[in-house]
């Protein structure tokens, strides 16, 4: 144990004092330490783990051995300290790279903020343009559905005036034509006539010329039979005979030809009248079969117009069927079963609604129910029963059928009558 403070060296052994050179000398009889080697203070199976620490492992437990507890913690806490220190250096940069990060995510996410709100905005304007352009589209609709309906009631009109004047304008055509047919007929008898006419008037004329050249002949022998006069007097009164003959047969020739000559231009006169008359009535003909021919055409347009209108009824029930498929299967179920209904069944009966304006199908719209315009309408109650059993019991096809029994009575309507008649008049 050491001395006393301030006796550096000195050393007591069982209370008698003694130098350091003793005490080691002792403790290197007595207990085999070398106190001047540290290496000494170890057991031997020790030393080769003692001597293979590094600098640091071999503070430490150099400390260990020679300090005080004291200084061991204090030198502990300052390595922790010191790694403590570090990981702080560590987390701080850490956090400083973490903060930039989320700063950048940050502006990131205010920029993403920004566009939403900026679609947001978008989205809401492309609401109300695509409301407005509904509007105006059903507008549209509108304006057309009222024009088509005047162009309807127009094309009814003329079809009612071309259906009345038609059975006349058939009889006239009737008429003309038997005209025109009795008018051919005498212009082709009188073309008979004027050729027969032309035919004896050149027959005539060849007769009256090859007279003539008899005659001609008869002069010529008649000069040469006067010299021998005494000698031809049988003869000269035969040529004389001869020549009056002749010349009563040449009167007739000419006075034929004359009436063939007087009656020609009357007859190319009258020929000429029923070729006129023939191409006037041909015209008023060729107007006339153009006129039927237009009415006829008008008459088609209005009909295949109205043909469409009345295919609105088809429209309204293809529209019914594209929103409730399962009234398609019903009405197809129902179509080619119809031979086994008492009665005819209808339906749906939003199908058979004909409004006469929008305000009538307005009305319809906001004030009877979905379940009524769906039903279908039924006579008597087999025809009930058979349909509901088929379609909805077998099927499994939800379906709402109306009853009416009595197609001939009055409805009970819960408005008086002279509230009928204001509606009316409104709607």
């Amino acid at each position: 144990k050491g001395g006393a403070r301030g006796v550096h060296g000195s050393f007591t052994v069982n209370g008698n004092a003694k130098p350091q050179k003793f005490v080691a000398e002792l403790v290197l009889s007595k207990y085999k330490i070398n106190v001047s080697n540290l290496l000494s203070f170890l057991p031997q199976d020790k030393v080769g783990s003692f001597s293979s620490y590094n600098p640091n492992q071999l503070l430490v437990e150099t400390m260990k051995a020679l300090s005080s507890k004291h200084l061991f913690d204090v030198y502990t806490q300052l390595c922790s300290m010191e790694l403590e220190s570090k990981d702080t250096g560590r987390q701080t940069e850490t956090i400083s790279e973490r903060l930039t990060q989320l700063k950048s995510e940050r502006e990131g996410l205010q920029r993403s903020r920004e566009q939403i709100e900026a679609r947001k905005k978008a989205v809401e304007q492309v609401e109300v343009l695509e409301k407005k352009a509904l509007w105006l589209g059903f507008e549209d609709l509108r304006c057309k559905t009222v024009e088509l309906k005047e162009r309807r009631e127009a094309a009814k009109k003329k079809l009612d005036e071309a259906t009345t004047n038609l059975p006349a304008l058939e009889r006239a055509k009737e008429t003309i034509e038997g005209t025109l047919q009795g008018l051919l007929k005498k212009a082709e008898k009188k073309e008979k006539e004027y050729k027969n006419s032309k035919k004896d008037y050149e027959k005539t004329y060849a007769k009256a010329a090859k007279l003539k050249e008899e005659i001609e002949d008869c002069e010529d022998e008649f000069t040469t039979v006067e010299e021998d006069a005494e000698k031809a007097d049988k003869k000269a009164k035969d040529m004389e005979e001869k020549v009056k003959r002749l010349e009563k047969e040449l009167k007739t020739a000419k006075k034929g030809a004359e009436d063939v000559d007087e009656k020609l231009p009357k007859v190319q006169a009258e020929y000429k009248s029923l070729a006129d008359v023939q191409f006037r009535l041909q015209s008023q003909k060729d107007a006339l079969e153009q006129q039927f021919h237009d009415a006829s055409r008008a008459v088609e347009r209005v009909k295949l117009h109205i043909s469409k209108i009345r295919n609105q009824k088809f429209q309204r029930r293809n529209s019914i069927y594209r929103h409730q498929p399962h009234i398609k299967k019903i009405c197809d179920w129902i179509d080619n079963n119809a031979d086994k209904f008492r009665k005819k069944v209808f339906g749906p009966v939003g199908a058979c609604i004909d409004a006469r304006n929008d305000d009538v199908a307005k009305y319809v719209d906001q004030h009877v129910a979905n379940a009524i315009l769906q039903a279908f309408v039924v006579q008597t109650q087999q025809d009930y029963d058979f349909l509901y059993k088929e379609v909805r019991e077998k099927r499994g096809i939800p379906i709402n059928i109306e009853l009416v029994e009595d197609g001939g009575k009055k409805p009970n309507r819960e408005y008086s009558a002279k509230r009928m008649e204001g509606l009316k008049k409104d709607y």
